[in-house]
């Protein structure tokens, strides 16, 4: 039986275009409670994010451990560009962390603001 489930890089892809299509949309927006409910998704998204990148990079350090890595010839050291991809995830995170805050902060200062005609 063939495993229908997507792929860890094809639900990255997913993820990607809906935050195009949403980049393409957001002008339309009448109602101060649909940016509202956008904002609060957003939250949600950023307040996932530092999750996944924490998880990339412990498998990533396991596949290191692992003696699974190589890096192609003449790219440089592989301990090099491994340390970088580490470190970059957890500058992620963090950069992550601080969007789900600034997120939430425009969330809770929209609440309140509704529409007049």
């Amino acid at each position: 039986m063939p495993n229908d489930a997507p792929t860890v890089p094809q639900l990255a892809d997913r993820a990607a275009d809906a935050i195009r299509a949403l980049n393409h949309t957001t002008s339309s927006l009448e109602y101060p409670g649909d940016i509202y409910s956008t904002v609060a998704n957003l939250k949600i998204l950023a307040q996932r994010l530092p999750q996944t990148c924490q998880q990339l990079a412990a498998r990533f350090t396991q596949l290191g451990h692992d003696g699974h890595l190589r890096i192609e010839p003449g790219r440089g050291d592989l301990s090099d560009a491994q340390d970088q991809a580490y470190h970059a995830l957890y500058d992620a995170v963090v950069a992550a962390e601080a969007m789900g805050q600034a997120l939430d902060r425009a969330h809770t200062a929209l609440e309140p603001i509704g529409y007049q005609d």
